[in-house]
């Protein structure tokens, strides 16, 4: 189950998961760079989505770093991780521009978090 509840017991798949929060990201970015007059609500509602895809994709992937890196090698797992690091690191820096009220910081986060995203996502496939 790519995007329900994940126990212990669940058998996540990391490529889909890193394929649908690239996607995501990215849709949120171009919304964010067509946005010539954001208003609060605009920020809101971008900051509610990074919430949700932190919980529903975010933290499933770094909670199967592990598997993940004995199934493809440390090499591997080092070249998709990195991108995604920076990925995950750009859309917190958003979520912060965001509730700073700060648009333009926000967009570049966005764009740059969908880019390492896309990155870590061939890294995989």
């Amino acid at each position: 189950n790519a995007t329900g509840e994940h126990g212990p017991e669940a058998n996540i798949d990391v490529r889909l998961l890193l394929a649908e929060v690239a996607k995501e990201v990215d849709i949120l970015a171009q919304t964010a760079q067509s946005n010539q007059s954001p208003t609060i609500a605009c920020a809101d509602a971008i900051r509610q989505s990074i919430e949700r895809l932190a919980i529903s994709h975010f933290q499933p992937i770094v909670d199967e770093r592990y598997r993940l890196q004995a199934e493809i090698g440390l090499a591997a797992f080092a070249d998709a991780f990195g991108p995604f690091s920076a990925g995950e690191r750009n859309v917190s820096r958003a979520w912060s521009a965001l509730v700073d009220e700060h648009w333009p910081e926000a967009v570049s986060s966005l764009l740059n978090a969908a880019a390492s995203l896309k990155v870590a996502h061939q890294k995989l496939t």
